[in-house]
């Protein structure tokens, strides 16, 4: 608004000592303005100067006058505080002496402001014309700071991020004025992140919350060499400070980077003008003189000093590298060793029987079927890693087996394998980032105990065969690790299987895990979707079984959590019926898989999460509890290159994201399957946009005589058309062979105060429309209605006003759906298109242009915990006359 110019001119305008101000405490008190203002007013002379958020406010009046309200606060239990200024600024009191700064705010030249700037006063913009800006300027200065309710404004007008430029306690304000809406604080300089780290953190804050900043660009700032040298080139136009605050100033705090390079100092002048003569101190300064001396050899050492030799290991002399030499003794084995190894499937090809999710039988992309090294095939791993620290042994189990997380193998994965000898017979083994354990060695095999003779409670014959496991899909494991060849019993507390040898390693305590899996499958109500995180230890017995051989397992379940599920498995020999495993505390980590998500387990190319409506469209809700579970279902549906798109997204944006990919993908696949489609697997139907934001579906054909189907994109989905939207955890998607339109938003009864819930994004056009603008009912019908839809809204209303919110968001549920349908979304002229007609849930929205064409568009309201939502999706054909009158006739705007 000022040009920087000015504003030195003006400060320097106001010597210093010449601006009077009345002799008038500050007092911060925890508690909100209302509270503190009646305080004051049986007090007298003290009015409130600062209403900062609900539970935060200052106070401002003579000494005496404050302390006596901060005593009566005190005693009911509200704490204050006086503050180290004294001003009167933001306080009727300062009136008298308005003169003083009236003429130099007049002369102060305006202009437009780039940003647009609110004023804390009167809690709007700043007026565009000079005289309102500067009569608003003086009224600041008389007025109380209304920080709370210029930030309850700002987030109404749709602002979702507050930066406080510089450090302080705005932040806290406002997340005490916004408690529980979803908005991000942040501010740009603290004592722990100062300079550059402060404005990193807030443009890694901002793009998490969505913000359209990369946070690869790292902020920068003239060079502080070229600034400096600029300084000293250009002195300084502004005097000393022009008003004598006394703010308890804190500690100054230098940036090393505007410091010049230090220097050593030169000792020898340092200490040439002490007396000679005073023993003392000819002392002092010959003691200075070594330490100096020796402090300059010390960094010159330092500094010139020759690179010292890459590390290597030291060789261990053997007979042959020492002729005629005679060892007296065995050189101890190393007791650490690292190497980087590559974990793919040229070099683990037996792991492409264990890939989680099933593709078409000629999907080009082994990475989107998530082939995974097996937890057991890493103890396996692991123990040879041992081994080779301390050879000559043998492993006899695992103790604290840690699965981090998924190691794949398509696309390769290079990790660190770390061997540790931290006991004679113990090597502790980490594959950095993926697994962890301690292996156990021994000289020889341990001799195998007896078998646990205890019966299963209410044992009763399985009600899945073993072959149904692998056929059915309970099991996606290919044959490679197929080892379940019969499941004998299922109990109450355990299940009981016949196993068989496979050469695959690990593979044989895999297929242990896989029964204890299934009884999980089989007796939990919800949450079946299963898969191990840790064992407690794994002890082994006798030499390792053959390929072929037969076991017989038993698994016991020791508890059952919400979360977890955690057991015990015994693997005995078949033909002597002796131990040869026990795995104990083995914990598997309960996944999210309701009704919708556990059915596609097994057959993902004929079911989907989205839940098909009966008017066309489609409906997904988020069905998963955290990030682990939203994972399983998102790889469940993208490709590859959905993924990388999936993982480049801001954090907070990637669950409407995703639930608008499935929207879209389930919408498609459920009008190919209608038609007579075959199976399609969700990773088939690929969504794209084009250039302006408006979705599209191509279609991975791999069916098709001749198709070259390993090497690009589908092929685009003929004559159909699709539209998408999300607001908070669902999302709606509708594809027809005509342009479609569908739309989504919160009914949630206003209440006062700002709208706390999150905007949705449709996608259709690639802007932010979901959101209805504003939470005053008032607010949104100026913004978005034209008058004749507003009588419109009067005549549907008739005067209830939940009905009148209610149809205002059926309105713009309405006028958001035609405009996709045309292709370009409201495009931030909302009134362009208008609701003429209504008839029941059928509302007819006059479109833009010559003849203002028609679209109809229905409406209903449906549920999702404690919120109800509008949904709104066009329908065809558009019909030239007004809607057909249903029980009712049609309201139509006059």
């Amino acid at each position: 608004m000022y040009p920087t110019s000015a504003v030195d001119v003006f400060l320097d305008s106001l010597r210093p000592g010449s601006l009077a101000v009345p002799d008038l405490v500050y007092a911060a008190v925890a508690c909100g303005a209302e509270r503190a203002r009646a305080a004051c007013e049986v007090v007298g002379g003290v009015v409130v100067s600062h209403e900062n958020c609900p539970h935060q406010c200052v106070v401002c009046g003579p000494a005496d006058a404050v302390g006596r309200v901060l005593d009566r606060l005190r005693t009911d239990g509200v704490l204050g505080q006086e503050l180290p200024f004294r001003s009167g600024f933001h306080t009727p009191m300062w009136e008298p002496y308005l003169d003083q700064v009236r003429d130099a705010f007049d002369r102060l030249p305006l202009r437009q402001a780039q940003t647009e700037v609110w004023s804390a006063t009167s809690v709007a913009p700043y007026p565009q014309d000079p005289d309102g800006s500067r009569e608003l300027t003086l009224r600041h200065l008389l007025e109380p700071v209304r920080f709370g309710a210029l930030v309850e404004e700002l987030h109404a007008a749709g602002v979702r991020a507050f930066v406080q430029v510089g450090a302080g306690s705005l932040g806290g304000f406002v997340d005490d004025t916004l408690r529980g809406a979803d908005v991000l604080s942040v501010a740009a300089h603290s004592e722990r992140r100062p300079g550059l780290a402060g404005l990193v953190r807030v443009q890694a804050a901002l793009w998490a919350e969505g913000a359209p900043v990369d946070p690869r660009v790292e902020p920068t700032r003239e060079s502080s060499t070229a600034r400096a040298a600029d300084l000293r080139h250009k002195p300084s136009r502004r005097a000393a400070p022009s008003v004598r605050l006394d703010l308890g100033s804190p500690i100054v705090r230098l940036d090393p980077a505007d410091l010049p390079e230090w220097q050593p100092s030169d000792t020898a002048s340092d200490l040439a003008g002490l007396d000679a003569n005073n023993p003392v101190l000819a002392a002092f300064a010959a003691i200075l003189g070594e330490a100096g001396d020796a402090a300059h050899r010390t960094i010159d050492a330092w500094r010139h000093q020759a690179a010292p030799p890459a590390l290597a290991p030291t060789p261990v002399p053997t007979p042959d590298q020492t002729p005629g030499a005679t060892p007296t003794a065995t050189p101890d084995p190393p007791e650490h060793r690292s190497h980087r190894h590559e974990f793919s499937l040229r070099n683990l090809p037996y792991v492409a029987d264990h890939c989680i999710y099933e593709q078409h039988d000629r999907w080009p992309d082994d990475s989107d079927r998530f082939p995974v090294v097996p937890m057991t095939t890493l103890l396996h791993l692991t123990g040879e890693a041992a081994r080779a620290l301390v050879p000559g042994r043998v492993v006899t189990g695992y103790d604290d087996v840690r699965a981090l997380r998924w190691l794949p193998v398509a696309p390769a994965t290079d990790a660190e394998v770390t061997a540790t000898r931290t006991a004679p017979d113990r090597v502790r083994v980490e594959i950095s980032g993926f697994t962890s354990t301690v292996v156990r060695l021994a000289e020889t095999p341990q001799p195998p105990p007896a078998p646990d003779p205890a019966p299963l409670t209410g044992e009763g014959p399985a009600p899945v065969k073993a072959a149904a496991l692998y056929a059915d899909r309970w099991m996606f494991h290919g044959p490679g690790f197929a080892g379940v060849d019969e499941v004998t019993a299922v109990g109450d507390d355990g299940i009981r299987g016949v196993l068989r040898t496979l050469p695959a390693p690990g593979a044989l305590l895999d297929a242990a895990g896989q029964l204890l899996g299934h009884w999980m499958q089989l007796r939990l109500p919800t949450d079946r979707l299963v898969f191990p995180v840790s064992v407690e230890r794994v002890l082994l017995y006798g030499p390792p079984p053959r390929t072929g051989d037969r076991m017989l397992a038993t698994a016991r379940i020791r508890q059952v959590t919400a979360a977890t599920v955690c057991g015990d498995v015994e693997v005995c020999d078949a033909r002597d019926g002796l131990v040869r495993a026990r795995l104990l505390g083995w914990t598997y980590r309960r996944f999210a898989a309701d009704e919708r998500v556990w059915p596609m387990k097994f057959t993902p190319h004929t079911t989907g999460v989205g839940e098909p409506q009966p008017e066309g469209w489609c409906l997904v809700r988020t069905r998963w509890p955290d990030a682990a579970s939203q994972e399983l279902v998102m790889r469940r549906y993208l490709d590859a290159r959905e993924r990388a798109e999936f993982a480049a997204r801001p954090p907070r944006t990637r669950s409407g994201w995703l639930l608008g990919r499935i929207a879209v993908k389930d919408a498609v696949r459920r009008y190919l399957w209608a038609r007579g489609e075959g199976p399609i697997y969700p990773a088939e139907i690929q969504v794209r946009n084009d250039d302006h934001g408006r979705p599209h579906v191509d279609r991975v054909r791999l069916d098709a005589p001749g198709d070259d189907f390993g090497t690009g994109p589908g092929t685009p989905v003929a004559d159909l058309h699709v539209s998408l939207a999300h607001k908070h955890r669902l999302a709606v998607a509708v594809a027809d062979r005509e342009p479609v339109g569908i739309d989504i938003e919160s009914l949630t009864e206003p209440e006062p105060g700002p709208d706390p819930g999150p905007a949705a994004t449709s996608e259709s056009t690639g802007s932010t429309t979901g959101q209805v603008p504003g939470h005053s009912p008032g607010h949104l019908e100026r913004v978005a209605l034209a008058p004749d839809e507003r009588d419109l809204l009067d005549r549907l209303a008739a005067g209830d006003p939940a009905a009148r919110h209610a149809w205002l968001v059926r309105f713009w549920c309405a006028k958001e759906a035609a405009g996709k349908a045309d292709g370009v979304g409201l495009a931030g002229r909302p009134t362009d298109r208008r609701v003429v007609r209504v008839a029941e849930d059928r509302l007819v929205v006059a479109g833009p242009g010559p003849g203002r064409p028609e679209r109809v568009v229905r409406t209903r309201v449906i549920a999702d915990a404690a919120d109800r939502y509008v949904v709104a999706w066009t329908v065809r054909p558009a019909p030239p006359s007004p809607v057909p009158s249903g029980p009712s006739d049609p309201v139509e705007a006059q």
